[in-house]
């Protein structure tokens, strides 16, 4: 398996992720129980989903083969 770079895309998500994760500590350290810790504790899935399913997306254009393009293949074949 190809490790690759990751993504400004991927790099915002796993941001946001640790934010949020970073956020709710402090709630919980303050004794805070609310809705907003709720609302973060979603968010957090809702970010990790995406992550996953972006992540996948990108492995499978990855691991698709190069296909020429019509141009291409007329200009290799007027070559000939």
């Amino acid at each position: 398996m190809m490790l690759h770079m990751s993504s400004l895309y991927e790099d915002e998500l796993n941001r946001l992720i640790k934010e949020e994760k970073a956020q709710i500590r402090v709630l919980k350290k303050q004794g805070t129980k609310s809705a907003k810790v709720e609302t973060l504790q979603a968010d957090i899935k809702f970010l990790e989903t995406e992550l996953k399913h972006f992540q996948s997306a990108l492995e499978r254009f990855r691991a698709k083969p190069v296909q020429p393009t019509p141009s291409q293949n007329a200009s290799s074949s007027q070559a000939s």
